[in-house]
């Protein structure tokens, strides 16, 4: 079996607003990831668009929206 070459470097909660292309007013709480087998990264938001969170229950789950434009640039639509 081959030897796997691995490293870790660190990424600011900017970096990634703007590769999500997330609209002003919006800021990454916290950022987490699931290594369970899917490698899932989870995104906690807040900004003025989203759902009310209750104190004591589970954060809404919500989806962004992008449209691709036929200049190859991608533009955030939304949240569903």
């Amino acid at each position: 079996m081959s030897e796997k070459r691995r490293a870790y470097f660190n990424v600011s909660y900017e970096l990634i607003a703007d590769l999500l292309k997330l609209p002003q007013g919006h800021e990454i709480k916290r950022i987490s990831c699931d290594f369970s087998g899917r490698d899932d990264i989870a995104v906690v938001v807040e900004g003025p668009d989203l759902p009310v969170a209750e104190r004591e229950g589970p954060l809404p789950r919500v989806n962004p929206i992008y449209q691709k434009n036929e200049d190859g640039t991608v533009k955030f639509i939304g949240w569903k």
